[in-house]
């Protein structure tokens, strides 16, 4: 029997974090496999250092503050509290959620302990920092597009140096098997959380109004006015709602008069960022949900998160088929249509579902059924469980 292991994960969120992936694999589901996991966390919820024990899950805080200054001494003390942690703790894996600074201290110290490194990669940050300037002409984007030059190689650096890659998704192992073929890898995509799996749906009145839903970041890298030309091309009676915060203070704005200019804007609802717990609330009151992603390199290789929430919740999709994983999850779970980037296309599809709830129904039915075999936290513990027992073998 594989023994309970000793993990440091440095994953740069602050403390408590609102990501489902470290919540539900993490915190929760590894955890109940037995493993211990010291975070090392910045946090706003306390004024001095603290270790926090809840069990397996130990959170060594340190006060976040702002300035240059204090950035460095946040540092310093990451560091110092990290190599503590390492020399007292009998730690078997150093784990790094895309952060460079943790990656460069997690390499430096699993090489003087031989203890191996584990690094996990979300995004392709350098790719979408060069794609920036190609929307929006700015001095800011010129400096993030010179940033992404240099991510690029730090992050190939990063991988050949790490014990176990953990990319996000298939498609991002296939970007870089061909890089380096002699590699450990393990995509980790990302899956429904516990919650929304068991959530049970309060009946509300009848709306006066068919609604598509899309919950996400709001961004202009995104081209969130696809989504309001598409509202544009459905008939009167529905309406499309936006839940999730702007990344930008201007983009709100340039999407409500996109929709003034095209007679829509009492058709399209802003809600903002909410709570997780509130989100399944949302998207159960919508009879579509929607994930339009532009095919940009970094899209392509990312993980669906907006489809598996929909689909966990019994809502059908439809998403664009460039995305490699958005469009695996939709062709195996019949959950939805996976169609080519394009308005019509997509309004096409959102229309045959708005037309017909029998179909909808159970394409919502067949996709949440699909997700709570296939996409859960749970199934994806034990294989990175595996996939840790396995370097662990291979480096001692």
């Amino acid at each position: 029997m594989d023994k309970n292991l000793a993990i440091l994960f440095l994953h740069g969120d602050h403390y408590p974090t609102s990501r489902s992936e470290m919540i539900e694999l993490f915190e929760r589901e590894m955890v109940r496999r037995g493993h211990r996991i010291h975070y090392v966390m910045l946090t706003e919820v306390c004024g001095k250092e603290k270790v926090k024990d809840c069990g397996n899950n130990v959170y060594h805080l340190i006060p976040a503050k702002n300035g240059l200054l204090s950035k460095m001494h946040e540092r310093d003390a990451v560091a110092r509290i990290s190599k503590k942690i390492v020399q007292e703790e009998s730690i078997d894996i150093i784990q790094v959620r895309d952060d460079i600074f943790l990656s460069k201290l997690a390499i430096s110290l699993s090489k003087k302990h031989d203890i191996p490194f584990v690094f996990r990669l979300s995004t392709l940050f350098h790719s979408l920092d060069k794609d920036l300037i190609k929307y929006r002409k700015s001095f800011g984007n010129v400096l993030r597009y010179v940033r992404g030059i240099y991510g690029e190689r730090i992050y190939r650096k990063l991988i050949r140096r790490s014990h176990l890659f953990l990319p996000i998704s298939k498609a991002m192992e296939e970007h870089y098997r061909s890089e380096f073929p002699e590699k450990k890898m393990m995509p980790l995509p990302l899956q429904a959380p516990h919650s929304f799996i068991r959530y049970n749906k309060k009946h509300d009145k009848p709306r006066s109004k068919k609604r598509i839903i899309y919950i996400g970041q709001i961004s202009y890298i995104r081209n969130m006015e696809f989504m309001i030309d598409v509202i544009s091309k459905l008939s009167d009676d529905v309406e499309m709602m936006f839940v999730g915060p702007p990344q930008q203070d201007f983009i709100v704005k340039d999407m409500k008069e996109h929709a003034r200019k095209l007679g829509v804007e009492d058709r399209v609802v802003f809600v903002g960022k909410v709570d997780k717990d509130e989100i399944p609330k949302y998207i159960t009151s919508a009879h579509v949900g929607v994930s339009p992603i532009p095919p940009l390199k970094a899209f392509r290789m990312s993980s669906p998160t907006k489809v598996v929430e929909y689909l966990s919740l019994g809502v059908p999709v439809v998403a664009n088929k460039e995305i490699q994983d958005q469009r695996y999850v939709i062709e195996n779970s019949g959950g939805g249509f996976a169609v080519e980037y394009d308005v019509d296309k997509f309004s096409d599809k959102v229309e045959q579902l708005l037309t017909d709830p029998s179909k909808a129904k159970t394409m919502g039915k067949k996709g949440k059924g699909w997700i709570k075999r296939h996409r859960n936290y749970k199934l994806l513990a034990k294989k990175l469980e595996g996939a840790y027992h396995e370097i662990l073998g291979s480096s001692h």
